[in-house]
């Protein structure tokens, strides 16, 4: 016998523009706030006690549309009641840089930020400790224990280095936008159980985005469970994108006869459009399992790497980019008269 304690609504990766993607033949802004309200009135009819958002609310780090941001704003005012928790992470389109220093800067900020002044409640996943929420049910406190792992952040380590750790009786959940390993890495099957003191507790619910075609639900051997529905866009014209489900999830807390646990749920948008109405038929069909990182790639990959590394090093708001091509040039070791002849065409003001 279980009951269903407390459920929470969860979606992920709205990647909200101004612009559509090539490969499109709909309006893509206007989609992705039909998808928006979907997601929003649906966890509201069922009844949720909390939305947790999993990342890249919008597609680049600032809109300059401001017409959009507004619009946003009012399909979330329209659709979110006010006693509705939305509990919100960042992915790495959300901010410059993928660096959350930067986050206070975003577009996505700035949207959750005017949403708290309308009364809604909108809290930002605390990427350093829990934040809890509590719900009174059947006479008890239920404790929901939340966390974020920056982007690239393998789970385990994160919460080790974090030293991060809740009450027994607490139920944890983390949100990562992105996993380093997919579902069928060893450190997912053999998660660790996080200690601290001599109190010794497992996370219960790993929620993630960022991966479009979605993951999961996978329950690992320590009842901690892993999902990811899927992103509510669809960016790319590609083999996976095309048949995939658009779609949310429920995570329901129970209480059963051995204590508290977790399950996932996973309901479909059905406004979404099929892929027939949503892509243009004569752009091509993209092989994802085709788009690998040549020996090429990765060394200019790590090159620009350095470059970057040089520039943090500089302690600089802003560099002459004439100024850096002449150093680039110089540690490349090119010849006098080529770095002359191409400073020549440095503008005079």
């Amino acid at each position: 016998m279980s009951d269903a304690l407390i459920r929470i609504g969860f979606f992920t990766d709205l990647h909200l523009s101004g612009k559509t993607p090539a490969s499109r033949q709909d309006d893509f802004t206007q989609t992705t706030l039909d998808k928006l309200a979907f997601c929003l009135k649906r966890c509201a009819d069922e009844n949720c006690d909390l939305i947790i958002f999993g990342g890249d609310f919008t597609h680049s780090h600032k809109l300059t549309n401001d017409s959009l941001k507004e619009r946003v704003i009012d399909v979330m005012c329209e659709n979110l009641p006010e006693d509705l928790p939305f509990f919100y992470t960042y992915g790495q389109h959300d901010l410059y840089g993928e660096s959350l220093e930067s986050k206070d800067e975003s577009t996505t900020a700035f949207i959750m930020r005017m949403l708290n002044r309308m009364g809604r409640k909108t809290f930002e996943i605390s990427h350093k400790a829990w934040g809890i929420q509590k719900f009174l049910r059947e006479g008890k406190m239920i404790d929901i224990a939340l966390s974020a792992c920056s982007r690239g952040v393998e789970p385990t380590a994160w919460f080790e280095r974090m030293n991060v750790c809740a009450p027994t009786d607490t139920t944890n959940i983390a949100v990562v936008h992105h996993l380093v390993s997919d579902q069928d890495a060893p450190w997912l099957v053999n998660y660790k159980t996080l200690t601290t003191g001599e109190t010794e507790r497992k996370i219960d619910v790993v929620l993630s985005g960022d991966l479009h075609c979605g993951c999961g639900p996978v329950l690992n051997e320590l009842g901690t469970l892993f999902f990811n529905p899927g992103s509510l866009a669809r960016t790319m014209k590609s083999k996976r994108e095309v048949d995939r489900v658009i779609k949310g999830a429920d995570i329901v807390v129970h209480s059963g006869d051995e204590g508290v646990f977790c399950e996932a749920q996973g309901w479909p948008v059905t406004i979404a459009k099929p892929s027939s109405a949503v892509f243009r038929p004569d752009a091509p069909l993209v092989d994802e399992d085709a788009l690998e990182f040549t020996e090429e790639d990765e060394q200019l990959s790590a090159d620009f790497d350095s470059v970057i590394k040089r520039l943090s090093e500089m302690k600089v708001k802003k560099i002459d980019v004439w100024e850096l091509l002449e150093r680039r040039a110089k540690e490349a070791n090119l010849a006098p008269d080529v770095l002359a002849y191409l400073m020549r065409r440095r503008p005079t003001t």
